[in-house]
């Protein structure tokens, strides 16, 4: 009977040092969607604003 070998560990490895690049990058992606949100927001109510103005104008020149 033969006898099996013992089979190769294949476990990833965790290579300490490569965490904080992870943790940046999702760091810098979240940051750059609240700006954007943040950015799509204000454009919005400046928007709001300016056709507010607009109407208010053009009422007040009637």
């Amino acid at each position: 009977m033969a006898v099996n070998p013992t089979p190769p560990d294949r476990t990833p490895k965790f290579e300490p040092g490569t965490a904080w690049l992870s943790g940046l990058i999702v760091t810098t992606l979240t940051t750059g969607v609240v700006i954007m949100s943040a950015s799509v927001v204000a454009a919005v109510l400046i928007a709001f604003g300016m056709a507010f103005a607009l109407a208010a104008a053009l009422g007040f020149f009637r």
